[in-house]
Parts: C-alpha cells; sequence; structure tokens
C-alpha cells in the first residue's frame, strides 16, 4: 500500500458528465491557494484507498492503446499539462458511461508529490468520480438569527468511484489503486474495464485472494453435484482452507491439496474446477507464493461456516469437523446434528 503523510497537492481539475454521457468542460485547472480547503481536498483524494490489491493498465494489443495510460504517461512526463490531460479523461469516461445504470457526476483529476511506495518517493495522479451527494446543513449567524440550510455535498471522507495511478513501474502499465463503492453488477465494469483498462497485478495478495475464492466456490457449490456432501462436511473444508493460509508463510499447490481435500478424487476435481474457473475468470495463480495475511484476513470474512437448519437453528462451525455428527431418527422421521463439547463458553 502507498502512504501519504509527506504528500502535496499540487493541481486540480474538475469536470461533469451528465446522465446522458455528456461533458461539462472547465476552461482552466482549479486554483489551490485556500489551505484549508487543500488539506480537506487532500483528505477527499487520499485516505479512501484502504484495498492492498494492486493493479495496472493492460491493452490486448499494446500496452500503447490504452488510453488512460497514454494520458497519466503525459502528465508524468509534463505535471503541468494536468489539466488538458484531465479534458482528454473526461471525455474518455463520458465515452465509457453508456450504460443507463451509470449516474452522473464529477471528475476530479488530481497530481499529488511526494507518495511513499515500495521504499520511494513517487508522484501520483488521483481520480475521484463522485456520483452521490450527502444532506447536510449550514448553520450562518445572520445579524441577530441564525439561519439555517439544506444542502447537498461531497462526503470528504468517501469516495465513490477513485483511483491512485503511481509514477513506478511505467513499462508494465504503472502500479495503481482502486475504489469502487457504488455499483457491483454489469455496470460497475466501466470504471475498472472500460474507463481503466487494467487488471490485477500477478502479486501474493491477488495469489492468496484468488486461490481462496476458487476453493470457496469448489466447496460450497461445485463439489456437493459430483460427491456426497453435508453441510457439515463442507463447513470443515472451509476451516480447513482458511488455517492452512493462517498457519502457513508459503503457499504450495500440493501441500494445500494434501491438507484439505486428501482424497485422491476429489483432489482431482478440485484441479479441473480450478482449472476451468481460472480460465472463465481471467485469473493468474501460481502454483507457489508467499501467503498475503492481508489477503486471508480480508476473504476469511466471507468463509463463514454456517449450519442453517430451518427457520429455528443456525450452527457455526470454527473448528474440529469430526465434533459433529449428521443422523437421521427414523421415530419422527426427522435428521439430527450431534455436537460434542467439553464445557459451555
Amino acid at each position: 500500500m502507498f502512504t501519504f503523510t509527506d504528500s502535496s497537492l499540487e493541481a486540480l481539475s474538475v469536470h461533469y458528465i451528465d446522465q446522458d454521457g455528456q461533458t461539462v468542460l472547465t476552461e482552466e485547472g482549479f486554483p489551490l491557494a485556500d489551505t484549508a480547503l487543500r488539506d480537506l481536498l487532500s483528505r477527499f483524494f487520499l485516505t479512501a484507498f484502504k484495498e492492498e490489491q494492486q493493479y495496472q493498465f493492460v491493452h490486448e494489443t499494446d500496452l500503447k492503446y490504452n488510453e488512460m495510460y497514454g494520458y497519466c504517461k503525459a502528465v508524468f512526463q509534463k505535471p503541468n499539462s494536468l489539466h488538458e490531460q484531465s479534458v482528454a479523461m473526461a471525455k474518455h469516461l463520458a465515452a465509457a458511461s453508456s450504460h443507463p445504470g451509470i449516474k452522473p457526476g464529477e471528475l476530479f483529476t488530481a497530481y499529488f508529490r511526494n507518495l511513499s511506495f515500495d521504499n520511494k518517493t513517487v508522484d501520483g495522479i488521483v481520480l475521484i468520480k463522485a456520483e452521490n451527494k450527502k444532506d447536510f446543513l449550514l448553520v450562518d449567524l445572520m445579524r441577530d438569527q441564525l439561519d439555517i440550510q439544506s444542502k447537498k455535498g461531497l462526503d470528504p471522507n468517501k469516495a465513490d468511484k477513485a483511483c491512485v495511478i503511481l509514477d513506478t513501474e511505467s513499462e508494465d502499465g504503472y502500479r495503481l489503486f482502486l475504489i469502487d463503492h457504488t455499483n457491483k453488477g454489469n455496470e460497475a465494469i466501466y470504471w475498472k474495464e472500460v474507463f481503466l483498462g487494467v487488471k490485477e497485478c500477478a502479486d501474493s495478495f491477488a495469489f492468496t485472494k484468488n486461490f481462496l475464492s476458487v476453493a470457496k466456490e469448489f466447496i460450497v457449490n461445485n463439489m456437493p453435484a459430483s460427491f456426497e456432501t453435508s453441510k457439515a462436511d463442507q463447513a470443515g473444508l472451509l476451516n480447513k482452507s482458511v488455517a492452512y493460509f493462517k498457519e502457513n508463510e508459503n503457499f504450495n499447490i500440493n501441500n494445500f491439496q494434501e491438507a484439505v481435500f486428501r482424497e485422491p478424487e476429489l483432489i482431482e476435481s478440485f484441479q479441473q474446477f480450478g482449472s476451468s474457473y481460472l480460465h472463465e475468470h481471467n485469473m493468474e495463480i501460481a502454483d507457489s507464493f508467499a501467503i498475503s495475511p492481508s489477503a486471508v484476513k480480508k476473504q476469511a470474512r466471507v468463509f463463514k461456516s454456517v449450519i442453517k437448519l430451518d427457520r429455528n437453528f443456525h450452527i457455526y462451525i470454527h473448528g474440529n469437523r469430526e465434533l459433529i455428527e449428521q443422523g437421521y431418527d427414523e421415530v419422527t422421521g426427522r435428521r439430527f446434528y450431534k455436537i460434542y463439547f467439553d464445557q459451555e463458553m
């Protein structure tokens, strides 16, 4: 991740893209003489980035044909061209905003110096698409009266869509960090894939996150179709998968498969599913890599080992699968789980 303790906001341009993909372009950059406003804008641009996944610009033919890569490269080579390039970026964003679910909003383009990344100081370009306004109250003292008005504005602590492009690894598509808080459906791809044209960097964070996604998808949705599997079995395998990543510093595909799946038929099925899943989702995972603890922590949140029984009970399984048994009562015609424990907590 990058840090910005000593960073400085050097230039800013703002444009507007409406509901129909039309642009309202400003003629010059935004003045930054007000120190308090500059500090507030810096917080707006930088504090929302918490995700550690890195991205890079790509193009299926040649990187030089990625529009955003070209605009950013021009800015890094000549920082005082930010406004000129921001106009081109706004027009490019408008062209990418054809889906009816995409909201109108302002495009902020900012240039920062002295960002810290990978033990070096680099410049960066921050792009923010502000789509949602927040209601707030403005209270003014006018003579002996207080005037209260309702206004709509941007929350400086939350950006809807954002990215920061760091001036490093330029020949490999730079290094980027992304935010997209507003769209999760098909219309969301316009920011990452259509407008920016980026992909995940092949690093330990991506490998860890993606492999855990593959394992979860296989255990929860694919394995029951081919193997007799109970919810308790699934919960046990989910726990084993996360435990492997928490207990090891380095990942090895063979070690993982032996530790989690064990049975040759299950391992073969997982390998076939994994190969198909990675191809379908255009993912890349190495057979061996250093495990990213932050990616494990992120993915572990969705590895919820819960057995839901009708509308009456939920059983949360956090550890040993052997301490829970499933059975069938012929007298009542109902299924049951038997749970072993040493003491109530």
